[in-house]
């Protein structure tokens, strides 16, 4: 009965819409409102007052009245529709929100994947600047480290810098200190030299006995220039008037040089001599020129201050040999510096210079020695 009530409630609001929307456009009596099926002409329909109807709800087990007939159901049709179309409406949108949060929802899913991913990427990436920090720290502390050792040998470099600095200066102020002595003997060896011999040129003659030749044999020196080499050659013309050569040799052939030595076999008879008191002149430094060089047919002191009364004449040129120059010890590997050594001297006339060839000839026993000895007669100061 309640559902007939609500039913009728509901009808009897829709029909007086209808009635109330009639007067205000009013529709003329039998106008056409539906088409049958098979295409007869199309009736009218006819509204009947809500009283017939309910009264037609009040008698359920009646049979349908001709009144309500196939317009009355239309109508009732009619009015249906709009809560149906309605609702279909509102299932319609709500579907085509459902499609739009499934949209939505679908780009978060994959929204919330990508910075996953990015996620992902962002923590690996992490881990490598972690351990590339890590890394670098290491670098820093072996830097930090290595830099203070630098520091140190730094300091202690600077500490042997300031000694080799000290030694350096000392070095330079002995230097100086020796080219001032060895220009003070130099000076004095050239006064002595004019003061007692006068101004040069000044040639020795040396008288020889060659071991193939029965009369002696005559060797011309020339003596180098006081401007050139005035303490070697103020220390030969001393030992020529030393006559410390007088009954000397050449003995010794060692391939670049004959070597003229004392003879311990020999003495000499002068007991008040510089020779016989053991004061034999000798060269006290090493000195040379590069403007006289050791070229062959040259004389010249082996070099050594102070080694005793030696002297040689080249065979072949040996600047390279007798130049100063740096070479290695044999004993220790290093390198050491060795000076130039005096050449003070040259053999300059053709008769000489054969006798030097003659001698160059001479046997060669173990050693370098000669078989047989060139004797020196006699070394003389001959021209001025």
């Amino acid at each position: 009965t309640s559902n007939k009530d609500k039913f009728l409630q509901h009808l009897r609001s829709s029909m007086n819409s209808r009635r109330a929307s009639d007067r205000k456009s009013p529709t003329p009596q039998g106008a056409p409102m539906a088409t049958a099926v098979d295409g007869s002409p199309p009736k009218t329909i006819q509204f009947y007052p809500i009283e017939d109807i309910e009264a037609c709800c009040d008698e359920p087990t009646q049979s349908a009245t001709p009144e309500f007939n196939l317009t009355t159901y239309v109508s009732i049709k009619q009015l249906l529709i709009i809560p149906i179309m309605l609702i279909v409406g509102l299932v319609i949108i709500q579907n085509n929100k459902v499609s739009s949060l499934q949209s939505e929802l679908t780009l978060s899913v994959a929204s919330r994947d990508h910075l996953q991913k990015t996620y992902g990427t962002l923590i690996t990436e992490l881990h490598k600047y972690k351990d590339t920090h890590e890394k670098m720290k290491q670098v820093n502390n072996d830097l930090s480290s290595h830099t203070k050792k630098l520091r140190e040998e730094y300091l202690v470099t600077q500490s042997e810098l300031d000694k080799l600095r000290k030694t350096e200066k000392t070095k330079t102020w002995s230097e100086v200190r020796l080219s001032k002595l060895i220009q003070g003997i130099q000076e004095w060896s050239r006064k002595r030299v004019i003061e007692k011999y006068g101004k040069g040129p000044y040639r020795v003659e040396l008288q020889l006995l060659l071991p193939t030749s029965k009369h002696p044999q005559f060797i011309k020196l020339e003596l180098a220039s006081l401007d050139l080499m005035p303490h070697a050659v103020s220390t030969f013309l001393e030992q020529v008037e030393l006559k410390l050569w007088d009954g000397q040799t050449f003995d010794v052939h060692a391939g670049h040089v004959l070597l003229a030595r004392p003879d311990p076999t020999t003495t000499n008879n002068d007991d008040s001599s510089d020779a016989a008191k053991g004061e034999v002149p000798t060269v006290m430094f090493a000195e040379y020129n590069e403007n006289y060089p050791h070229e062959k047919y040259t004389v010249g002191f082996p070099g050594r201050p102070n080694a005793g009364q030696d002297f040689y004449i080249n065979l072949q040129s040996n600047v390279a040999h007798h130049s100063p120059r740096f070479d290695r010890d044999t004993s220790t590997g290093e390198e050491q510096f060795i000076e130039g050594e005096p050449c003070f001297g040259k053999i300059i006339d053709a008769h000489s210079r054969l006798v030097v060839d003659e001698m160059d000839k001479l046997g060669v026993g173990k050693e370098g020695i000669l078989e047989k000895k060139v004797v020196i007669v006699s070394a003389r100061l001959i021209g001025r």
